[in-house]
C-alpha cells in the first residue's frame, strides 16, 4: 500500500492479528448483516517471505461469507470449518488447509479489510481491500474484476468546475478510484482527495487536513461551484 492509499483509509488499519491475542478467540457465529459477496483487490502481498501465499499484489479476489453455515468461500473454493472470532463480533478468522489465514475485519457494520497470514496466524503476509457487491452467499463465483468506478454527470461537472474555480487545488486529477464505497480522485499537486459517497462530497488532505470532511450534498456543492464559476 502506498502512502496516499494509506492516507485515504477511513480508519487506521487495525493491528494485524494482534487482536486475536488481545481477546479470547471463540467460535464465531457470523451475523446476517455481514453475509454476502465481496470483490477485493490484493493491496499488499509479501510473496518473497511467504512464497506459498496463494495471492499476489494486484490480484482480484471474490470472497463469499455465508451466515447460515458460518463459512468463507475464496474464488469459488470453500474454506473448511467455522471461523474463530472475538466477543465483539468485529473480526472473523478462517484458515485453509495450506495454512493461509483470512482475518475478515468489520468496522461500523462494513468490511474494513481482510488481512492475510501464512503458516501461523501472526505471520502477516498481505491485505485485501474492497467492498460488498451483493447479498449472494452462493459459493461458486470465481475471481472477478471489481466494478469499475463511475460517477454521475453532476459529479463530473463538480470536478470540471472545481478545476476552473480552484485550479491550484483541483487540476489534473487521477483516474477514478474506489475505496470503502467512495469513488474518488486524487490531486497530486495539492495532496487533496475528493470523494463521493451516498450523494455526498467529501475532501481530505492538503489544506483540508487529515480527517475526511463532508462538504455537502452533490446538489449543494454543484450549486456553489456554479455560482463561483466565471460567467
Amino acid at each position: 500500500m502506498n502512502s496516499t492509499q494509506l492516507t485515504f483509509k477511513l480508519i487506521p488499519a487495525l493491528a494485524l492479528f494482534a487482536s486475536i491475542s488481545a481477546v479470547q478467540a471463540q467460535t464465531g457465529d457470523v451475523p446476517a448483516k455481514y453475509a454476502g459477496t465481496y470483490d477485493l483487490v490484493v493491496d499488499f502481498a509479501d510473496s518473497t517471505t511467504y512464497p506459498s501465499l496463494p495471492h499476489k499484489k494486484g490480484d482480484t479476489i471474490r470472497i463469499v461469507i455465508d451466515d447460515v453455515n458460518d463459512s468463507l468461500c475464496v474464488n469459488g473454493t470453500l474454506v473448511p470449518g467455522k471461523p474463530t472470532g472475538n466477543p465483539a463480533g468485529d473480526f472473523y478468522l478462517w484458515v485453509t488447509a495450506n495454512k493461509t489465514f483470512y482475518e475478515v475485519i468489520f468496522v461500523n457494520g462494513q468490511l474494513h479489510e481482510v488481512n492475510l497470514s501464512q503458516g501461523l496466524a501472526g505471520n502477516f503476509a498481505g491485505q485485501l481491500l474492497g467492498t460488498k457487491t451483493s447479498s449472494s452467499t452462493v459459493c461458486g463465483s470465481s475471481t472477478t474484476t471489481p466494478t469499475t468506478p463511475t460517477i454521475s454527470s453532476d459529479v463530473q461537472t463538480i470536478f470540471d468546475l472545481a478545476a476552473v474555480v480552484y485550479p491550484a487545488w483541483f487540476k489534473n486529477g487521477s483516474e477514478l478510484g474506489l475505496f470503502q464505497g467512495y469513488v474518488y480522485k486524487y490531486f497530486a499537486t495539492s495532496g487533496i482527495y475528493v470523494g463521493v459517497k451516498d450523494n455526498t462530497i467529501y475532501v481530505l488532505g492538503g489544506p483540508f487536513g487529515n480527517s475526511i470532511t463532508n462538504v455537502g450534498t452533490v446538489a449543494s456543492v454543484l450549486s456553489a461551484l456554479k455560482a463561483s464559476a466565471p460567467k
